[in-house]
């Protein structure tokens, strides 16, 4: 079955599991919004910027498809050329610059893979528009096996030992908890921690909310816009 590489991508969004994407249409991704409009089954929010949809998806799944000129004027400072790859890249776990269409259905499966496993971060993918009209006989891609990303998700029993014994020889110890405690569902077992050990909790932005704010042990967040505390020595 011959596919457009816009086709494949919105096959490749439903394999997912996704049912709802976030967007804003433009003259590079007009394509892909002609592939939304004759399909079922995947929900579109159009959003009135584009942060918006990003800000929109987040909570959804961390994977990010951008338009981008044709590949054979990629370099020339073509009208609406951004080098997104390369902005994004302090910012994103993985991103890609898709240049070969056969490709394209693998790159998407591996994105969602990278994006959801280990530890969970943004993944961009960036489509330029002739492998959005390119055409091919769309072909299932293969599992994901990737040689050089192995996440491990079982602590070194060693290292925790060491932790306890630090935390017992402290004398006014802090727990500085960050996103990590809410994307794995640590919550209860931080709580626990502190209330057992009676240690006071402060938080990154993102690790707000993985302790109680109305618990006595909690100090607020840190940094810049962080608050002030007061704490019996």
């Amino acid at each position: 079955m011959k596919l457009t590489g816009a086709q494949i991508l919105i096959k490749m969004i439903k394999a997912e599991g996704i049912d709802t994407i976030f967007g804003y249409p433009g003259g590079a991704v007009i394509d892909i919004y002609d592939a939304l409009a004759k399909q079922d089954g995947l929900h579109h929010i159009l959003v009135r910027h584009e942060q918006g949809a990003v800000h929109a998806a987040d909570g959804y799944a961390s994977v990010v498809f951008t338009g981008q000129v044709p590949t054979t004027l990629i370099g020339n400072d073509a009208f609406q050329e951004v080098d997104i790859v390369g902005i994004t890249r302090p910012c994103t776990k993985h991103n890609y610059l898709v240049k070969d269409v056969t490709k394209l259905a693998s790159i998407i499966k591996e994105a969602f893979h990278l994006a959801r496993s280990g530890r969970p971060g943004p993944v961009l993918v960036d489509l330029p528009k002739d492998i959005q009209n390119a055409r091919i006989d769309f072909k299932e891609p293969e599992e994901i096996s990737l040689k050089s990303y192995k996440p491990n998700y079982k602590p070194n029993k060693k290292q925790l030992k060491k932790v306890v014994d630090l935390i017992g020889k402290a004398k006014r110890p802090v727990i500085f908890t960050g996103g990590g405690v809410i994307l794995s569902q640590a919550s209860a077992d931080l709580t626990r921690l502190a209330k057992m050990a009676d240690i006071p909790v402060t938080a990154s932005l993102m690790g707000l909310g993985a302790f109680p704010g109305s618990d006595p042990l909690w100090l607020g967040m840190l940094g810049m816009h962080g608050q002030y505390e007061y704490w019996p020595l």
